[in-house]
């Protein structure tokens, strides 16, 4: 029996490869809520509540659980979708115990399913990937100069020549924000551990491997 509402959370650090899965899952026909993209895509709205968003982004704050809160409730809302992708949110216990609830409370009859997997990768396999990881400033694509060849730094998928490189990906940052990620996002592994819902996933392994994994973990829910 395939449930009314499935939805998927992706827990893990930079270079984990949370990105390539999620764009696996969107091709199969998974509503993607990105945190970021969707606070920026707020701001550019240039609605009431971007415009606060902005200002607090001006002001070097972080965005509060009530302002995430709102931003994913309108997004569910927009989709219209049963099959719901979590990338990037929740980062807090309080943001976690928040999705759960309104999850939950979507299907009066509880007639949901919540899984939410965490990427688990060493920090040095990280550092080597994240090192030679590019982007597409147009689409957000992102590749690898290891495992894929991008011609004339063009990128395949929207034909853009806007291929960069962050700044801060270097081995020592990369190093330092994987283990304050860790630190942070501990506590929200263990809220979804209690939960009987996490799922571990050996990030190391290949994305076909990954892709399986998830698939598997999702089984007749999402596909």
């Amino acid at each position: 029996m395939i449930n009314k509402y499935f939805a998927i959370i992706l827990i893990g650090p930079p270079g984990c490869g949370k990105g390539t899965q999620a764009a696996f899952l969107r091709e199969k026909g998974f509503a993607h809520f990105a945190a970021g993209d969707e606070l920026r895509k707020e701001i550019t709205s240039d609605s009431d509540l971007g415009k606060e968003i902005k200002k607090i982004y001006d002001e070097g704050k972080l965005v509060s659980d009530d302002i995430m809160n709102e931003i994913t409730r309108n997004f569910v809302d927009r989709s219209g979708s049963t099959r719901l992708l979590f990338d990037g949110f929740p980062r807090k216990v309080s943001q976690a115990d928040f999705l759960q609830s309104f999850l939950i409370d979507l299907v009066s009859n509880g007639d949901i399913t919540v899984k939410a997997c965490f990427f688990d990768i060493k920090e040095d396999v990280v550092a080597v990937r994240v090192v030679d990881r590019f982007c597409c400033a147009k689409c957000g694509a992102i590749y690898n100069r290891k495992t894929m060849s991008i011609t004339d730094f063009c990128c395949p998928n929207c034909g853009s020549n806007e291929i960069l490189r962050r700044t801060d990906d270097n081995e020592e940052a990369v190093v330092k924000r994987i283990k304050t990620y860790r630190i942070e996002t501990q506590p929200v592994l263990d809220f979804y551990e209690k939960l009987g819902i996490l799922k571990v996933i050996d990030a190391s392994l290949s994305v076909k491997e990954v892709s399986k994994k998830i698939e598997k973990i999702i089984g007749n829910y999402g596909f």
